[in-house]
Parts: structure tokens; sequence; C-alpha cells
């Protein structure tokens, strides 16, 4: 993972340390991104959600907003965390997307961020220059962070071992197309085999919608390792 997508991760994981509560880590990519996936289980996120975009025809693919957005939705969210210049198409950003289609609200370029689940409320640092400014928002909101450095803290092997007891489940563009937002009664005959979020959420189905992580432990041991040591985070085996 590159320095932006490991701030993100660090800071998700002091907001679940505040409250105790749980990380959903989410991509866009192919099969082969799984191994990134489990440095951030290793890292200490909860689980672990791969939108593979296999299609040879991806110019005519939804934005990856769009199906970012389903995923959020079915796994359910207090605040959504992005970087300020991950993109969700060629020249669209991710975090304003999102915010859109959810209908949320949004803090850009933020920093050191605080939340309070019991008043509903995160709060972040937005730099202007040298100066800094303290606003607050209310949950479920979308946050940008600002571009900072990740404190890239070792990860052992044993962490690495870890993260398969954790749940990493792989969607595919035939599945992502098929979900649905709404409720509502699917009359066209077009959308006869949507299957809609809302009954997802409350079913087994949602194991037909999806596959789960193949890499052996071995492997991902191994090329986790190689990764680390090329960024020079470790120099020998960390058990």
């Amino acid at each position: 993972m590159d320095n932006e997508n490991k701030v993100l991760i660090e800071q998700a994981l002091e907001l679940k340390n505040q409250e105790n509560d749980t990380v959903t880590v989410m991509a866009g990519g192919c099969d082969t991104d799984r191994v990134l996936l489990r440095e951030a289980l290793a890292m200490g996120c909860d689980t672990a959600w791969l939108i593979v975009r296999q299609s040879p025809y991806i110019n005519h693919k939804p934005l990856l907003s769009v199906d970012m957005g389903k995923m959020a939705r079915l796994a359910g969210f207090d605040i959504i965390i992005t970087g300020y210049r991950v993109k969700s198409g060629f020249s669209s950003f991710l975090g304003a997307e999102l915010a859109e289609l959810l209908d949320l609200d949004q803090i850009s370029c933020a920093s050191k961020l605080a939340l309070s689940k019991n008043n509903r409320l995160v709060s972040a640092d937005i730099k202007y220059g040298n100066e800094s400014l303290r606003v607050e928002n209310p949950l479920p909101c979308v946050v940008t962070l600002a571009n900072s450095t990740a404190k890239n803290e070792i990860i052992s092997v044993t962490e690495i071992f870890q993260s398969f007891e954790k749940e990493m489940v792989i969607w595919r563009d035939e599945e992502l197309d098929r979900l649905k937002f709404t409720e509502e009664k699917i009359a066209e005959k077009s959308f006869s085999d949507a299957v809609l979020i809302d009954s997802l959420k409350k079913s087994e189905k949602r194991k037909e919608c999806v596959l789960y992580d193949e890499i052996s432990v071995e492997e991902a041991v191994d090329i986790i390792i190689k990764n680390l040591r090329k960024q020079n985070i470790i120099k020998g085996t960390c058990l």
C-alpha cells in the first residue's frame, strides 16, 4: 500500500480505538489486490471488501463511487474516510461523489479526527496555510483526509497470520451490477433478477453474491513481507 492509503487506515484505526468499533476497508482493483487488503487486515481492520472490475468494457462500467456506495450501504457505516486525491473515475474524486450519492455531508482536507458516537458527531482539523480550524459534523458523513505521512508501524508475521481469521469478500462486476439501492418493487422485466441491498442485509443470500479470499496464508505472508522490505519498513522477518 502507498502512503496515502496507509494514512487512511491508521486514522480509521485510531477512531476504532476511541469508540471500540469496527473498520471495514474497501478497495477497487483486481484479484492481486487481495494481498494489499490482507496487509490492511493485519494492521487492524476487521473486514475487507474488494471490488474486482474485470469487464473488458471498463469504460462502460459505472464509476467506482457507484459500486462503493452500494458496498457502504450494505456494510453499514457511521463515517466514510477517503483520501483527497483518491479518484472515482479519470477526473472525478471519490469522496465528493460518495457524499453526493449517499446524500451525506463532507469534510474536506481534514486531519486529527475525533469521533463521538454518543453525540453522533465527528470533529476534524482543517488546515488553511499555517492556520487550522476545528469543525464538527453530524454522523453519518464523508471525510477526505489531507496529505500527511503514515507512521508505517511494523506488521509482524503473527499479525499477518491472525488476519486470516477475518473476513475478506470479493465482489465482481456481475454481482455488483445486480445490486439496487431501494426496497421498491421491481416491475421492469430487465430488473427482475436484481438483488435489493436492504433485503440482502437481512439474509444469508449475500454469500451467493460474492467470493471469499482463496490465497493461502503462506503466500500472503511471503508477498507482504517482500513488499514491506521494498519499502524499508522491515529489514528482516519480524515474528
